[in-house]
């Protein structure tokens, strides 16, 4: 991509799955509830509102500056679907990217551990 003569590429999977064959496996692993998407922002709603009330950074977390971003069609899936073909025409890893499922999602679970960034 480096080599790309493109002035913009969309950086999206090429093959979108659906959140849930990402997300749930993840939940599962880390045993965690799956909730209703909406039900999710409600609560870092009330978080974000929760670290304005302390003040400070202290029970800040950087989530809370993406509300927005999270209420809007960007997390839900675009309104116009944004175009692959370019990214794939300039990568051969995207090119031949396969689409993310349940083993996928357990190894990145299982590599955040190991390094130390989550416990299980």
């Amino acid at each position: 991509m480096v080599t790309s003569n493109q002035r913009a590429l969309h950086l999206v999977s090429p093959k979108p799955v659906p959140w849930d064959a990402v997300f749930v496996p993840m939940a599962e692993r880390l045993s965690l509830p799956v909730v209703p998407y909406e039900e999710w922002v409600a609560r870092l709603e009330a978080s974000a509102a929760d670290a304005r009330a302390k003040g400070g950074v202290e029970g800040h977390d950087s989530a809370h500056n993406l509300i927005h971003f999270f209420k809007s069609e960007g997390m839900g899936g675009a309104a116009v679907p944004l175009s692959t073909d370019k990214a794939v025409r300039s990568s051969k890893t995207l090119a031949d990217a396969r689409a993310l499922g349940r083993s996928d999602a357990v190894r990145f679970v299982e590599f955040w551990a190991k390094v130390g960034h989550i416990k299980l």
